[in-house]
Formats: structure tokens, sequence, C-alpha cells
């Protein structure tokens, strides 16, 4: 399980050749720390036709390796919708 310790990040976007109604992006980053505990954490925003609106998640819990296999037990997950005119 030692080589999956560290932080994990992943990144991507999405743009259409029509980017006024339809853009966004997603990033979401894994801390696998050696006690067998990790952390999530994502954000996501769903493109201009919701600009003012996006979302954020934070989990944490336990995980554990079994050769090829990683299995990920959430402990608390809280997902919220953001708004930048609240």
């Amino acid at each position: 399980s030692n080589k999956i310790i560290g932080t994990w990040r992943k990144k991507s976007a999405v743009a259409n050749s029509n980017l006024i109604t339809n853009a966004g992006y997603h990033v979401s980053e894994y801390i696998f720390s050696p006690g067998g505990t990790y952390t999530f954490k994502s954000e996501m925003w769903q493109g201009y036709l919701r600009s003012e609106e996006w979302w954020t998640t934070v989990e944490n819990g336990t995980f554990s390796v079994n050769g090829n296999s990683l299995t990920i037990t959430p402990r608390k997950s809280v997902a919220t919708l953001r708004n930048r005119n609240r």
C-alpha cells in the first residue's frame, strides 16, 4: 500500500464549440496517508449557463490495498452547492 501514499489529482475541462452555452471543469484530489486514511476534495463548475453556481465535495475515510485492488470506505462526505450571488 506504500505505492499509493501521497496526493493524486485529476483535472478536466469540457468545452463545446458554442462556449457561451456550454463549458465547465472538474478538479478532484485524493490524499492517501500512511495510516490507511484518506481525504478527498473536489470542485465542479457546470458551465456558463449556470455560471454563478459550483459544487464542492469534501470526504474522508479509510482505504486498503490488496494486490491491484484499492478499496475506499467513506466515513463522511459533504457535497455543497455554492452560489456567488448568496
